[in-house]
């Protein structure tokens, strides 16, 4: 329609005319391109809010992760702390059922397992870049620098353990004799015929220094894991603000 009304505006040199067809043909276009786009813009909003509730779900899960795992590091630093106070009285002979199970606590570590999926999708889509909110982005930023330095620490702790405290332990003193004060291990494990000696082991300046290292480090852990909490409950703030 539009085509042969200008066609016939040319034929008959209605120059005028044809200027405001072809005025009339431009900013059709123009709103044409404007509409696709606002359309696609609303689209990746939506996903973007998508993608920011799924990760504000998951805050709220890693919270409670987290307070989880800040326990058990308080308990694993408190049996770690009783053993080398039994160990340092002046009868550790007294304390021999005691320090066995300290001992296996000292060298249990939790498991930090948070859902990180939601935060992965997010920094990884195009969607990301349209984050307009910079308190956001900052929380974001905070939180992963600070899952990173949980995770060095984690790191730190495990491989004292596994290569230096386990490796000693297997050398010196007996596993068994310790793990048998726990239900879960008497399950499957019978007692064993050798016994740790209370008073070897308060003597025994490799296995403090071990013990202190371990100390340290879950020491690290805590506080570490007390700023990823920090960090979390803030950008759950700034998600639920938006």
């Amino acid at each position: 329609m539009l085509l042969r009304r200008i066609t016939e505006h040319i034929k008959a040199q209605n120059w005028f005319a044809v200027g405001i067809d072809f005025i009339i043909v431009v900013v059709g276009v123009f709103i044409g391109i404007q509409v696709s786009n606002w359309n696609a813009a609303n689209a990746q909003q939506r996903v973007l809010d998508s993608r920011l509730t799924s990760l504000q779900r998951d805050m709220h899960d890693n919270l409670a992760g987290l307070d989880v795992y800040l326990q058990s590091t308080i308990e694993g630093a408190e049996a770690a702390k009783q053993l080398r106070e039994f160990l340092k009285g002046e009868s550790p002979g007294d304390h021999a059922v005691e320090i066995d199970k300290t001992m296996v606590q000292s060298m249990a570590l939790p498991t930090l397992s948070l859902r990180m999926s939601a935060m992965e999708d997010l920094i990884a889509s195009d969607e990301f870049l349209l984050i307009a909110n910079t308190t956001i982005r900052k929380e974001i930023a905070d939180w992963t620098d600070d899952l990173s330095d949980l995770n060095r620490i984690q790191n730190d702790v495990l491989e004292i353990r596994n290569s230096w405290l386990h490796s000693y332990f297997v050398e010196n003193h007996s596993f068994a004799s310790a793990a048998v004060h726990y239900r879960s291990f008497t399950e499957f494990l019978e007692p064993s015929k050798f016994a740790n000696e209370p008073i070897a082991l308060a003597e025994d300046q490799t296995f403090d220094n071990l013990l202190s290292i371990i100390l340290l480090l879950r020491g690290n852990m805590f506080e570490s894991t007390q700023e990823l909490t920090q960090s979390t409950r803030e950008l759950l703030d700034a998600l639920e603000a938006r």
